[in-house]
């Protein structure tokens, strides 16, 4: 009895600790993750403006949870390229990281919205990451 009271209780602490969601952190500057979400970004705003190549960003904030991350960035170099993204969710997927939304879209759509939108579609987006970008830096 002892064995089937002490194997239920490890299997509710493994099931809890794979429901508890990864400590939001900021990357660190310099380092590759860091970079390779900068590099998603870029190559998001690439694809829709070729004169955006090369762009170098300055960042405001930057916080990854688990598989999502939300950056906040400004464009210090190519003054005459035209808008592109300036906040940004991520999210990781086969150790590769993809814009899922960006201020610098085809439809227009606001934070606000985009935080509405990706809670339905996403069953892991981050309620604590969505909170950060929408106290500091989503307006509606």
């Amino acid at each position: 009895m002892k064995k089937i009271v002490l194997l239920a209780v490890l299997v509710l602490m493994s099931a809890a600790a794979g429901f508890a969601q990864k400590k939001m952190y900021e990357p660190k500057k310099g380092s590759p993750e860091r970079q390779t979400l900068a590099d998603a970004i870029r190559s998001y705003d690439t694809l829709r403006n070729s004169a955006l190549k090369g762009e170098i960003f300055g960042v405001n904030a930057m916080q990854v949870q688990g598989d999502w991350a939300f950056a906040s960035v400004e464009r210090t170099n190519l003054p005459d390229a035209g808008q592109g993204t300036l906040l940004a969710f991520l999210r990781r997927s086969g150790g590769s990281w993809k814009v899922i939304w960006s201020d610098y879209n085809d439809n227009g759509e606001v934070g606000v919205d985009a935080l509405k939108r990706l809670r339905k579609r996403y069953r892991d987006f981050s309620k604590q990451l969505a909170d950060f970008a929408e106290n500091g830096y989503l307006a509606g």
